[in-house]
């Protein structure tokens, strides 16, 4: 017995051994099969190794990517090659990038704002009043067009195609430093910002404070439900069923780390988040669960999410763009 027992004692620090050589980064990823039929979830793209920290799309299928350091990248080929767009731009450590009915924007260190101009490959800048706040944070733009440019001291909001902006901090507290801004369908605009966060319906005049209970570095309006605000900080990922009020953690199953982006599915609502330094995670419950989709992701320190014009999903790392092998599912 006494043989017996040893034996067995070192096959299992043998088979012990040999679980310690698997591969941490995907161990318990949605998509583990057996090794014969292994897929990585994700793939590189094109040559593109900058911190890639905003992502953009367009419906003809162009994507662009914004980077600290090194400007905005364009590809015109489902993000199999990458294009340097730089002409016009001042500065190349980019604070935001959006698609506002076509016409795509950039935000940039020194608060500038950029349309890019497709004739001529260049970026042109807004006549944004002098502000008094140190640093540009987010650019926002809702379903009709008017559009939201957050600062270190507070809110500026265009409402006539980008040629005037006028500052609206009625209701914020004395130099609010604005760190996310996102828009619902029914026009509503959240303020993730260093208070919690703010709603202002189209009409209002002023902001309501909603959410006092911490900082908010990142808000979401969801897609297709006016209701349903979500939220990532240092703590986690916040959900909210009630326009922004009584936010709550959503965290079973995700390690500790401050979410840094947000999108969800246009298509079925499914919730894809990224975690810097711990990679990306996807709930189809609205965040009561979550399951990690890191499966071939080279880098964990993850900045910004998005969904290509043919539904893959892109994530953009302090080392480039990668995207799923696979178009998301309907």
């Amino acid at each position: 017995m006494k043989v017996r027992t040893l034996t067995i004692g070192l096959i299992s620090i043998f088979l012990i051994f040999l679980g310690c050589g698997k591969n941490p980064i995907s161990s318990d990823d949605e998509n583990d099969k057996n090794d014969d039929t292994i897929t990585s979830f994700w793939e590189p793209t094109g040559e593109l190794s900058s911190d890639v920290v905003s992502l953009a799309t367009q419906n003809n299928g162009i994507i662009y990517a914004g980077t600290w350091g090194d400007g905005v990248y364009i590809s015109t080929d489902n993000d199999n090659t990458w294009t340097q767009i730089n002409n016009g731009l001042t500065s190349f450590y980019i604070k935001a990038l959006i698609n506002s009915q076509g016409k795509m924007y950039v935000g940039t260190h020194g608060i500038r704002i950029y349309r890019y101009n497709h004739s001529d490959k260049t970026w042109n800048k807004l006549n944004f009043p002098e502000p008094t706040a140190t640093s540009l944070t987010s650019l926002a733009s809702s379903p009709n067009g008017n559009m939201y440019a957050g600062t270190s001291d507070g809110v500026y909001i265009s409402t006539d195609n980008d040629n005037t902006w006028e500052q609206n901090n009625r209701g914020l507290f004395d130099n609010e430093h604005i760190l996310s801004i996102t828009i619902s369908i029914d026009q509503a605009a959240y303020l993730g910002t260093l208070n919690g966060v703010f709603r202002r319906n189209e009409d209002a005049d002023s902001w309501t404070y909603i959410f006092d209970d911490d900082r908010m570095d990142l808000v979401y309006a969801h897609p297709f439900k006016k209701e349903a605000v979500y939220g990532g900080n240092s703590k986690g990922f916040w959900r909210s069923s009630k326009y922004g009020r009584m936010m709550e953690l959503a965290t079973s199953g995700l390690p500790d780390g401050k979410v840094r982006t947000i999108v969800i599915d246009p298509d079925n609502g499914n919730i894809y988040i990224g975690i810097h330094g711990e990679g990306v995670f996807k709930s189809t419950n609205n965040g009561d669960s979550w399951s990690k989709l890191n499966d071939g992701l080279t880098n964990l320190n993850v900045n910004t999410l998005g969904i290509s014009p043919d539904r893959r999903l892109l994530v953009g790392t302090d080392d480039g763009v990668l995207r799923s092998t696979e178009p998301l599912t309907q």
